[in-house]
């Protein structure tokens, strides 16, 4: 699984919040994200806690918290066919300008 991992003062690895289920480890759709929506873990963190009109307003991560990753992948689907500034929310990052 990708993943963008980071040292702890204690020298022990772990995963940035923004990567992890309420479990402790890392959400299980995340090879997916970064299949569709490129290498980059900036791209993926942004689509993850940016609000989009697809999930009601709320972040893919709030979804993926509440157990629903198939609606997130339809979301991150369509953002990576580029209907992206169609699915975000006042608050939400613009990526469009």
């Amino acid at each position: 699984m990708r993943s963008w991992r980071w040292k702890a003062p204690s020298a022990a690895s772990a995963s940035p919040p923004w990567q992890i289920d309420e479990n402790g480890k890392p959400f299980d759709v995340l090879p997916k994200l970064f299949e569709l929506l490129g290498d980059s873990p900036w791209t993926v963190y942004r689509f993850l806690v940016q609000r989009h009109a697809d999930l009601d307003g709320a972040s893919a991560q709030d979804y993926l918290r509440r157990g629903r990753a198939d609606q997130v992948v339809e979301t991150a689907e369509s953002v990576a066919r580029g209907a992206y500034s169609h699915s975000m929310v006042p608050g939400g990052f613009d990526v469009t300008s």
